[in-house]
């Protein structure tokens, strides 16, 4: 007797089990046992008996080599009830096993039909991914209370942000939750994200896709913000001798420091994904970073509108957030709306060429420049999930690529 038929005999002798058992009719080895399976899971949730005789009357009529003497020899050699859970997983396992087999077919396909390395590799991932089944269950307030309870007891997985008023506001850069920061050109949003990496970065591993510029403009930015060197020097290859010494003294930190940086400005989102499982294998992930979500690559190669392509790229980052248990900042150009206005203060709705950002982020930060007073980034935090909304002032040093803390 196989895990299979000791699984199907346990279902006829217990209506519970085809409940309390995580196993779907395609686990099984046997197409039998499968149809069997189903059809018991179909009589429960119509509320009807399990029995060998109701089972055998709603199976499928194509449904060759099942009688009522092989239920019956399925009944008589099911073990006992407490081994379910056991023959369960020797039915997950071999589901498992078999599912790599067919997926070591597919890969070795791929390779003859030439499919690029790089689309091979993140497709394999995903089937890998799929071989084995995450049971979502849901969970009774009395499973949940105890364990929030003790965390309230320790401090939450909070990384902070560079600035105190942000952190007032949101508390700091929080696992899960993808956080929007939208600009016109110019504004700082590039300069918010670098300096958000590298804060990042110092708690774990980070992947930062940008798409905007270079991995050498990105380094450039990253030099001058930490050895507060002019950025403009830096660029032309200006620098003095006590610039030297600057970039010197920084230059093991800025090493030791895990930041990943794409700067190939054709992504998708599934390259995103890749490129952050690529960085974890490294280490704990501490966030990611994508500069900007316009500019990501539409994979039906633009057949559809542009706002359900930003609505998509929206959700799936929203999705990697939650899946990969990590921030994800998703930087955003804002459209001409600020311009339009009095006082051009940008708002959530101003997020160009999709609603969707405003929805699906648990954060939105605007920024915004003050003409008269181009050292002042009006900071606007237009939602918060997690707290009040609010706006500050940061101090823009362009010249040190970097926002400060703006000084009362």
């Amino acid at each position: 007797m196989t895990a299979d038929h000791a699984l199907i005999g346990l279902a006829l002798l217990h209506a519970d089990v085809a409940d309390d058992i995580a196993v779907d009719p395609d686990d099984f080895t046997d197409p039998r046992c499968s149809a069997v399976w189903a059809t018991i899971r179909g009589l429960r949730g119509l509320g009807k008996p399990t029995d060998p005789i109701t089972v055998l009357d709603a199976l499928p009529g194509d449904v060759r080599g099942v009688d009522g003497v092989w239920l019956a020899e399925a009944v008589a050699a099911a073990p006992v009830r407490a081994s379910a859970e056991h023959h369960a997983s020797l039915v997950l396992e071999a589901a498992t096993r078999r599912r790599l087999v067919e997926t070591a077919g597919r890969i070795r396909q791929g390779v003859e039909e030439k499919i690029p390395a790089a689309d091979l590799v993140e497709m394999a991932r995903g089937w890998i991914d799929t071989t084995t089944r995450d049971v979502s269950a849901g969970g009774y307030l009395a499973d949940i209370l105890g364990d929030f309870v003790d965390q309230l007891e320790t401090q939450p997985k909070v990384v902070p942000t560079p600035w105190a008023d942000l952190n007032h506001l949101i508390g700091g850069w929080r696992p899960g939750c993808m956080y929007v920061i939208g600009a016109r050109p110019g504004a700082g949003k590039t300069l918010m994200a670098v300096q958000a990496a590298l804060g990042l970065a110092a708690t774990g591993h980070v992947a930062l896709n940008n798409l905007e510029m270079s991995r050498h403009e990105v380094m450039a930015r990253i030099v001058a913000q930490t050895a507060l060197v002019n950025l403009g020097a830096i660029i032309d290859h200006r620098l003095t001798e006590d610039d030297w010494a600057k970039v010197a003294r920084v230059v093991p930190d800025v090493n030791a420091l895990p930041l990943s940086i794409d700067d190939n400005p054709r992504v998708s989102t599934t390259d995103v994904r890749s490129h952050a499982r690529t960085v974890a294998r490294r280490g704990h992930l501490a966030g990611v970073v994508v500069d900007y979500i316009q500019l990501m690559r539409d994979p039906s190669g633009g057949k559809r509108m542009r706002s359900e392509v930003v609505a998509e790229f929206s959700r799936d980052l929203k999705i990697l957030a939650k899946e990969l248990h990590v921030p994800v900042l998703v930087l955003a150009q804002l459209n001409r709306g600020p311009m339009a206005r009095a006082g051009a203060k940008p708002m959530m709705s101003d997020l160009k060429e999709s609603g969707a950002l405003e929805q699906d982020a648990d954060v939105v930060i605007l920024l915004s420049e003050n003409p008269d007073h181009p050292e002042e980034t009006l900071t606007i935090v237009d939602k918060n999930r997690w707290g009040a909304k609010g706006d500050f002032l940061l101090l823009k040093r362009g010249h040190y690529a970097r926002l400060d803390n703006f000084q009362r």
